[in-house]
């Protein structure tokens, strides 16, 4: 863990592992030979936020846009998610899978603060979902 306990590129690798080995995923390589810096960006980028919740925010929607691995960056971008709120006591307020699905397929097309009300809350305008 970082010293500002975002995940290090490589524990976002080590999760993509995870989800390779529980889903037996036919191709888990990295499908970009610029991999470690764009997760490095998206660190960055989350750094720009103060609050728990909106760092959250930016690790979900960008790793999972960033595709990175040739399989898995969705689920890959909820690991990380889900286990740096763990590291500070929280946890996505969504507990229904079927939705959870629905706002990852849809991730594009909220703002970072609309992430962070529904990882609080989460209320999120289902209008908006695919």
């Amino acid at each position: 863990m970082s010293s500002d306990e975002l995940p290090t590129v490589d524990e976002i690798h080590d999760n993509h592992d995870v989800i390779v080995d529980s889903y037996q995923l036919d191709n888990p390589g990295v499908d970009d030979p610029f991999a470690d810096r764009k997760l490095e960006e998206i660190l960055s980028d989350s750094r720009e936020y103060e609050d728990i919740t909106h760092r959250a925010s930016v690790l979900l929607r960008e790793i999972a846009a960033a595709h990175i691995y040739a399989d898995g960056n969705k689920r890959t971008a909820l690991i990380t998610t889900v286990e740096y709120l763990d590291r500070h006591g929280m946890e996505l307020h969504e507990t229904n899978s079927e939705k959870i699905t629905r706002v990852m397929r849809s991730l594009s097309r909220f703002q970072i603060a609309e992430i962070a009300h529904w990882i609080e809350t989460g209320s999120i305008d289902d209008s908006r979902l695919q």
